[in-house]
Protein backbone atom coordinates (compact mmCIF):
# COMPACT_ATOMS: atom_id res chain seq x y z
CA UNK A 1 0.00 0.00 0.00
CA UNK A 2 1.51 3.27 -0.83
CA UNK A 3 2.25 6.53 1.28
CA UNK A 4 -0.31 8.12 -0.16
CA UNK A 5 -3.28 5.50 0.30
CA UNK A 6 -2.20 5.43 3.96
CA UNK A 7 -1.93 9.09 4.50
CA UNK A 8 -6.01 8.67 3.08
CA UNK A 9 -6.87 5.68 5.01
CA UNK A 10 -5.26 7.70 8.39
CA UNK A 11 -7.40 10.24 7.65
CA UNK A 12 -10.66 8.86 7.07
CA UNK A 13 -10.04 6.78 10.01
CA UNK A 14 -9.63 10.75 11.80
CA UNK A 15 -12.96 11.86 10.13
CA UNK A 16 -15.04 8.57 11.79
CA UNK A 17 -13.32 9.34 15.07
CA UNK A 18 -14.26 12.79 14.86
CA UNK A 19 -17.99 11.89 13.88
CA UNK A 20 -17.82 9.86 16.85
CA UNK A 21 -16.38 12.79 19.41
CA UNK A 22 -18.83 14.68 17.75
CA UNK A 23 -21.65 12.97 18.64
CA UNK A 24 -20.34 12.40 22.71
CA UNK A 25 -20.12 15.80 23.15
CA UNK A 26 -23.64 16.34 21.39
CA UNK A 27 -25.15 14.04 24.10
CA UNK A 28 -22.90 15.50 26.52
CA UNK A 29 -24.53 18.70 25.43
CA UNK A 30 -27.96 17.07 25.94
CA UNK A 31 -27.61 15.81 29.22
CA UNK A 32 -26.06 18.92 30.28
CA UNK A 33 -28.78 20.58 30.07
CA UNK A 34 -31.17 17.51 31.07
CA UNK A 35 -29.89 15.45 33.45
CA UNK A 36 -32.69 13.24 33.14
CA UNK A 37 -32.16 13.11 29.09
CA UNK A 38 -31.81 9.61 28.11
CA UNK A 39 -32.44 9.51 24.62
CA UNK A 40 -30.29 8.90 21.44
CA UNK A 41 -27.66 6.34 21.17
CA UNK A 42 -27.04 6.52 25.14
CA UNK A 43 -30.10 5.17 26.37
CA UNK A 44 -30.56 3.97 29.80
CA UNK A 45 -28.11 1.35 31.68
CA UNK A 46 -25.78 1.96 28.22
CA UNK A 47 -22.78 3.26 29.79
CA UNK A 48 -22.93 6.28 28.34
CA UNK A 49 -23.02 7.81 32.19
CA UNK A 50 -18.93 7.89 32.38
CA UNK A 51 -18.71 10.11 29.38
CA UNK A 52 -21.76 11.98 30.19
CA UNK A 53 -21.33 13.72 33.77
CA UNK A 54 -17.99 14.75 35.54
CA UNK A 55 -16.28 12.06 34.90
CA UNK A 56 -16.48 12.69 31.10
CA UNK A 57 -15.17 16.09 31.94
CA UNK A 58 -11.84 18.20 32.89
CA UNK A 59 -11.66 21.62 34.67
CA UNK A 60 -15.26 21.16 35.97
CA UNK A 61 -15.29 23.52 38.84
CA UNK A 62 -12.85 25.69 37.32
CA UNK A 63 -14.78 27.15 34.15
CA UNK A 64 -18.02 28.08 33.91
CA UNK A 65 -18.71 23.99 32.73
CA UNK A 66 -16.45 21.08 32.53
CA UNK A 67 -14.87 20.78 29.07
CA UNK A 68 -16.36 17.34 27.77
CA UNK A 69 -13.21 14.72 26.61
CA UNK A 70 -15.11 14.85 23.75
CA UNK A 71 -14.66 18.29 23.00
CA UNK A 72 -10.55 17.83 23.30
CA UNK A 73 -11.25 14.29 21.05
CA UNK A 74 -13.02 16.55 18.87
CA UNK A 75 -9.93 19.04 18.26
CA UNK A 76 -7.59 16.14 18.50
CA UNK A 77 -9.34 14.56 15.44
CA UNK A 78 -8.76 17.98 13.63
CA UNK A 79 -4.95 18.25 14.20
CA UNK A 80 -4.79 14.64 13.11
CA UNK A 81 -6.39 15.59 9.90
CA UNK A 82 -4.26 18.37 9.63
CA UNK A 83 -1.44 16.11 9.69
CA UNK A 84 -2.89 14.37 7.08
CA UNK A 85 -2.89 17.12 4.51
CA UNK A 86 0.58 17.99 5.26
CA UNK A 87 1.41 14.29 4.47
CA UNK A 88 -0.40 14.44 1.04
CA UNK A 89 1.19 17.57 0.55
CA UNK A 90 5.01 16.40 1.28
CA UNK A 91 4.77 12.69 1.05
CA UNK A 92 8.62 12.46 1.32
CA UNK A 93 8.55 14.24 4.14
CA UNK A 94 8.89 12.01 7.57
CA UNK A 95 8.32 14.82 9.81
CA UNK A 96 4.23 14.17 10.10
CA UNK A 97 4.41 10.91 9.86
CA UNK A 98 6.69 10.83 12.81
CA UNK A 99 4.41 13.50 14.62
CA UNK A 100 1.28 11.23 14.04
CA UNK A 101 2.68 7.91 15.16
CA UNK A 102 3.74 9.35 18.38
CA UNK A 103 0.60 10.89 18.95
CA UNK A 104 -1.55 7.98 18.19
CA UNK A 105 0.21 5.78 20.38
CA UNK A 106 -0.49 8.32 23.34
CA UNK A 107 -3.97 8.00 21.87
CA UNK A 108 -4.07 4.49 22.57
CA UNK A 109 -2.41 4.82 26.56
CA UNK A 110 -5.06 7.18 26.97
CA UNK A 111 -7.86 4.61 25.48
CA UNK A 112 -6.64 2.23 27.74
CA UNK A 113 -6.66 4.09 30.90
CA UNK A 114 -10.02 5.37 30.05
CA UNK A 115 -11.51 2.02 29.15
CA UNK A 116 -9.82 0.21 32.50
CA UNK A 117 -11.56 3.19 34.34
CA UNK A 118 -14.64 3.12 32.70
CA UNK A 119 -14.95 -0.86 33.53
CA UNK A 120 -13.63 -0.65 37.08
CA UNK A 121 -15.59 2.41 38.46
CA UNK A 122 -18.76 2.12 36.25
CA UNK A 123 -18.61 -1.69 35.34
CA UNK A 124 -19.46 -1.60 31.55
CA UNK A 125 -17.84 0.46 28.50
CA UNK A 126 -19.35 3.23 26.93
CA UNK A 127 -20.33 1.85 23.23
CA UNK A 128 -19.62 5.50 21.19
CA UNK A 129 -16.20 5.21 23.77
CA UNK A 130 -15.33 1.96 22.68
CA UNK A 131 -15.78 2.92 19.06
CA UNK A 132 -12.95 5.77 19.48
CA UNK A 133 -10.73 3.16 21.07
CA UNK A 134 -11.04 1.32 18.33
CA UNK A 135 -10.41 3.93 16.06
CA UNK A 136 -7.04 4.62 17.60
CA UNK A 137 -5.72 1.67 17.69
CA UNK A 138 -6.25 1.45 14.00
CA UNK A 139 -4.63 5.34 13.63
CA UNK A 140 -1.70 3.78 15.32
CA UNK A 141 -1.28 0.62 13.18
CA UNK A 142 -1.79 2.94 9.94
CA UNK A 143 0.27 5.49 11.34
CA UNK A 144 3.06 2.57 11.74
CA UNK A 145 2.70 1.07 8.61
CA UNK A 146 2.74 4.62 6.72
CA UNK A 147 6.01 5.47 8.77
CA UNK A 148 8.03 2.68 6.95
CA UNK A 149 10.86 2.88 9.60
CA UNK A 150 12.67 0.95 12.54
CA UNK A 151 11.07 1.85 16.03
CA UNK A 152 14.99 2.62 16.91
CA UNK A 153 14.78 5.36 13.87
CA UNK A 154 11.80 6.55 15.20
CA UNK A 155 12.61 6.96 18.71
CA UNK A 156 15.77 8.99 17.67
CA UNK A 157 14.27 11.41 15.04
CA UNK A 158 10.56 11.85 16.30
CA UNK A 159 12.35 14.87 18.86
CA UNK A 160 13.69 16.07 15.42
CA UNK A 161 10.03 16.53 14.28
CA UNK A 162 9.32 18.73 16.76
CA UNK A 163 10.38 21.70 16.12
CA UNK A 164 9.08 21.67 12.70
CA UNK A 165 6.18 23.68 11.09
CA UNK A 166 3.74 20.56 11.01
CA UNK A 167 4.08 20.17 14.95
CA UNK A 168 3.50 24.17 15.55
CA UNK A 169 0.59 24.10 13.46
CA UNK A 170 -0.57 20.70 14.46
CA UNK A 171 -0.42 21.99 18.02
CA UNK A 172 -1.92 25.61 17.24
CA UNK A 173 -4.81 23.95 15.78
CA UNK A 174 -5.75 21.44 18.21
CA UNK A 175 -5.82 24.51 20.84
CA UNK A 176 -7.64 27.05 18.79
CA UNK A 177 -10.07 23.83 17.49
CA UNK A 178 -10.52 23.22 21.85
CA UNK A 179 -11.31 26.81 22.75
CA UNK A 180 -13.99 27.12 19.76
CA UNK A 181 -15.49 23.61 20.03
CA UNK A 182 -15.81 24.48 24.32
CA UNK A 183 -17.05 28.32 23.51
CA UNK A 184 -19.96 26.96 21.20
CA UNK A 185 -20.26 24.06 23.58
CA UNK A 186 -20.55 26.51 27.14
CA UNK A 187 -22.41 29.16 25.34
CA UNK A 188 -24.91 27.39 24.33
CA UNK A 189 -25.58 25.38 27.17
CA UNK A 190 -25.49 28.62 29.43
CA UNK A 191 -28.17 29.96 26.94
CA UNK A 192 -30.61 26.88 27.02
CA UNK A 193 -30.08 27.06 31.00
CA UNK A 194 -31.36 30.50 31.16
CA UNK A 195 -34.20 31.46 33.12
CA UNK A 196 -36.93 29.75 31.74
CA UNK A 197 -39.93 28.73 33.78
CA UNK A 198 -41.74 27.15 31.84
CA UNK A 199 -42.83 23.71 32.89
CA UNK A 200 -46.92 22.82 34.76
CA UNK A 201 -46.85 23.49 38.01
CA UNK A 202 -46.36 20.14 40.20
CA UNK A 203 -47.09 19.53 43.80
CA UNK A 204 -44.91 18.21 46.23
CA UNK A 205 -44.60 16.25 49.36
CA UNK A 206 -42.01 18.48 51.41
CA UNK A 207 -43.44 18.09 54.87
CA UNK A 208 -40.75 17.31 57.74
CA UNK A 209 -37.93 17.68 54.84
CA UNK A 210 -35.24 19.76 55.61
CA UNK A 211 -36.04 23.63 55.56
CA UNK A 212 -35.09 26.88 55.89
CA UNK A 213 -36.78 30.30 54.91
CA UNK A 214 -40.15 31.89 55.56
CA UNK A 215 -42.81 29.17 55.23
CA UNK A 216 -44.55 32.24 53.50
CA UNK A 217 -42.03 33.54 51.43
CA UNK A 218 -43.56 34.13 47.73
CA UNK A 219 -40.90 31.93 45.97
CA UNK A 220 -40.24 28.25 47.23
CA UNK A 221 -37.37 25.81 45.90
CA UNK A 222 -37.12 22.55 46.45
CA UNK A 223 -33.94 20.69 45.63
CA UNK A 224 -34.21 17.01 44.80
CA UNK A 225 -30.29 15.60 44.50
CA UNK A 226 -27.47 13.08 45.42
CA UNK A 227 -25.27 14.04 47.54
CA UNK A 228 -22.33 12.08 45.73
CA UNK A 229 -23.54 14.30 42.26
CA UNK A 230 -20.96 16.83 41.70
CA UNK A 231 -23.62 19.30 39.74
CA UNK A 232 -25.88 18.66 42.85
CA UNK A 233 -23.06 20.47 44.46
CA UNK A 234 -22.92 23.18 42.33
CA UNK A 235 -26.43 23.63 42.66
CA UNK A 236 -26.74 23.57 45.99
CA UNK A 237 -23.86 26.10 46.47
CA UNK A 238 -25.61 28.44 44.06
CA UNK A 239 -28.78 28.08 46.01
CA UNK A 240 -27.25 28.92 49.49
CA UNK A 241 -25.35 32.13 48.32
CA UNK A 242 -28.77 32.90 46.56
CA UNK A 243 -30.72 32.31 49.85
CA UNK A 244 -28.24 34.66 51.85
CA UNK A 245 -28.62 37.28 49.66
CA UNK A 246 -32.18 36.91 49.36
CA UNK A 247 -33.66 35.39 52.77
CA UNK A 248 -37.34 37.04 52.62
CA UNK A 249 -38.15 36.14 48.80
CA UNK A 250 -37.22 33.01 49.21
CA UNK A 251 -37.61 29.21 51.14
CA UNK A 252 -35.46 26.26 50.12
CA UNK A 253 -36.25 22.80 51.28
CA UNK A 254 -34.20 19.60 50.18
CA UNK A 255 -35.10 16.28 48.66
CA UNK A 256 -32.99 12.78 48.68
CA UNK A 257 -32.94 11.27 45.21
CA UNK A 258 -29.62 9.31 45.96
CA UNK A 259 -27.88 7.62 42.28
CA UNK A 260 -27.32 4.24 44.60
CA UNK A 261 -28.53 0.56 44.25
CA UNK A 262 -28.03 0.36 47.73
CA UNK A 263 -31.32 2.20 48.48
CA UNK A 264 -32.76 3.55 45.29
CA UNK A 265 -34.91 0.42 43.53
CA UNK A 266 -34.55 2.14 40.27
CA UNK A 267 -30.94 1.49 40.01
CA UNK A 268 -29.48 -1.86 38.83
CA UNK A 269 -25.81 -1.17 39.20
CA UNK A 270 -23.58 0.48 40.60
CA UNK A 271 -23.15 4.50 39.77
CA UNK A 272 -22.74 6.34 43.23
CA UNK A 273 -21.90 3.83 45.54
CA UNK A 274 -22.37 5.63 49.20
CA UNK A 275 -24.79 8.16 47.72
CA UNK A 276 -27.26 6.06 50.39
CA UNK A 277 -25.08 6.49 53.39
CA UNK A 278 -24.24 10.43 52.62
CA UNK A 279 -27.91 10.93 52.49
CA UNK A 280 -28.90 9.34 55.99
CA UNK A 281 -25.69 11.46 57.46
CA UNK A 282 -27.24 14.85 56.31
CA UNK A 283 -30.66 13.44 57.26
CA UNK A 284 -29.48 12.86 61.13
CA UNK A 285 -27.56 15.75 60.53
CA UNK A 286 -30.56 18.09 60.28
CA UNK A 287 -32.47 15.86 63.17
CA UNK A 288 -29.95 17.77 65.17
CA UNK A 289 -30.53 21.41 63.11
CA UNK A 290 -27.35 21.16 61.34
CA UNK A 291 -29.19 19.64 57.73
CA UNK A 292 -27.73 22.37 55.31
CA UNK A 293 -24.37 22.89 57.07
CA UNK A 294 -23.20 19.12 57.19
CA UNK A 295 -25.00 18.70 53.31
CA UNK A 296 -22.66 21.65 52.37
CA UNK A 297 -19.34 19.91 54.15
CA UNK A 298 -20.26 16.28 52.49
CA UNK A 299 -20.63 17.77 49.01
CA UNK A 300 -17.43 19.31 49.01
CA UNK A 301 -15.33 16.66 51.32
CA UNK A 302 -16.82 13.26 49.38
CA UNK A 303 -15.14 15.04 46.05
CA UNK A 304 -12.00 15.49 47.98
CA UNK A 305 -11.64 11.61 48.77
CA UNK A 306 -12.71 12.20 52.60
CA UNK A 307 -13.85 8.63 53.99
CA UNK A 308 -16.75 8.14 55.87
CA UNK A 309 -15.06 8.24 59.60
CA UNK A 310 -13.46 11.51 58.00
CA UNK A 311 -16.71 13.33 57.22
CA UNK A 312 -18.62 11.83 60.45
CA UNK A 313 -16.15 13.53 62.27
CA UNK A 314 -16.36 17.02 60.68
CA UNK A 315 -20.20 16.50 61.25
CA UNK A 316 -19.50 16.31 64.70
CA UNK A 317 -17.28 19.37 64.56
CA UNK A 318 -20.60 21.44 63.81
CA UNK A 319 -21.62 20.47 67.23
CA UNK A 320 -23.51 17.51 66.83
CA UNK A 321 -23.42 14.49 68.62
CA UNK A 322 -21.74 12.08 67.16
CA UNK A 323 -22.99 9.04 68.95
CA UNK A 324 -26.76 9.92 68.19
CA UNK A 325 -25.29 11.13 64.61
CA UNK A 326 -24.26 7.20 64.28
CA UNK A 327 -26.72 5.73 65.47
CA UNK A 328 -29.47 7.82 63.25
CA UNK A 329 -27.54 6.78 60.53
CA UNK A 330 -27.92 2.97 61.33
CA UNK A 331 -31.71 3.76 61.87
CA UNK A 332 -35.02 1.66 59.86
CA UNK A 333 -36.58 5.29 60.83
CA UNK A 334 -34.13 6.73 59.38
CA UNK A 335 -33.78 4.63 56.39
CA UNK A 336 -37.47 5.10 55.84
CA UNK A 337 -37.50 8.33 55.16
CA UNK A 338 -34.72 8.39 52.54
CA UNK A 339 -36.79 5.56 50.88
CA UNK A 340 -39.83 8.43 50.85
CA UNK A 341 -37.83 10.82 49.28
CA UNK A 342 -36.92 8.29 46.84
CA UNK A 343 -40.26 7.46 45.86
CA UNK A 344 -41.07 10.66 45.43
CA UNK A 345 -38.57 11.37 42.91
CA UNK A 346 -39.80 7.98 41.26
CA UNK A 347 -43.38 9.00 40.98
CA UNK A 348 -41.93 12.74 39.33
CA UNK A 349 -40.26 10.05 36.93
CA UNK A 350 -36.70 11.61 38.19
CA UNK A 351 -33.99 9.44 36.48
CA UNK A 352 -31.64 12.08 37.10
CA UNK A 353 -29.98 14.79 39.61
CA UNK A 354 -29.70 17.18 40.07
CA UNK A 355 -33.85 18.18 39.84
CA UNK A 356 -34.89 21.19 41.19
CA UNK A 357 -38.51 22.86 41.80
CA UNK A 358 -39.37 26.66 41.84
CA UNK A 359 -43.48 27.21 43.31
CA UNK A 360 -43.91 23.65 41.42
CA UNK A 361 -41.88 24.41 38.00
CA UNK A 362 -40.02 21.58 37.35
CA UNK A 363 -36.05 22.53 36.32
CA UNK A 364 -33.17 20.21 35.97
CA UNK A 365 -29.52 20.95 36.18
CA UNK A 366 -27.18 23.00 37.63
CA UNK A 367 -27.80 26.57 37.36
CA UNK A 368 -25.07 30.07 38.52
CA UNK A 369 -26.69 32.15 41.53
CA UNK A 370 -27.15 34.60 38.36
CA UNK A 371 -29.80 32.58 36.28
CA UNK A 372 -31.12 31.40 39.90
CA UNK A 373 -31.78 35.15 40.62
CA UNK A 374 -33.38 35.68 37.64
CA UNK A 375 -35.35 32.28 37.88
CA UNK A 376 -36.40 33.80 41.26
CA UNK A 377 -37.44 36.94 40.11
CA UNK A 378 -40.04 35.36 37.11
CA UNK A 379 -41.30 33.24 39.83
CA UNK A 380 -41.86 36.38 42.29
CA UNK A 381 -43.52 38.06 39.62
CA UNK A 382 -45.73 35.23 38.47
CA UNK A 383 -46.79 34.90 41.73
CA UNK A 384 -47.81 38.86 42.44
CA UNK A 385 -50.20 38.33 39.12
CA UNK A 386 -52.02 35.39 40.86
Amino acid sequence: MSKRTLAILFGALALIGLADASYMAWDHYQHAIDPAYGGGLCGVESGCDISRGASGEILNGILTHGVPLAVIAMAFYVAFLLTTFFRLRRPDDRAPARVQLGLAALAVVYSLSLATYSLIVQGTLCKLCAVMYVVNILLLGVAWRGLGEPIGTWLRRVWGAIPRLTTVAMTATFIAATVAIYALYALRVDSVLAARIDTPVTTLRTEGRPSKGPADAPVQLVEIADLECPHCGHLFNAVEEVAAARPDDLRVTFVHFPLDKACNPALKQDFHRNACWLARVADCAGRQGKFFEATKILFERQRAGSNNDELLGLIAELGVDRAGLEACVASEETAKRILADIQQGLDLEISGTPVFFINGHRLSGARSPKVLNELIDQAMKEAATR
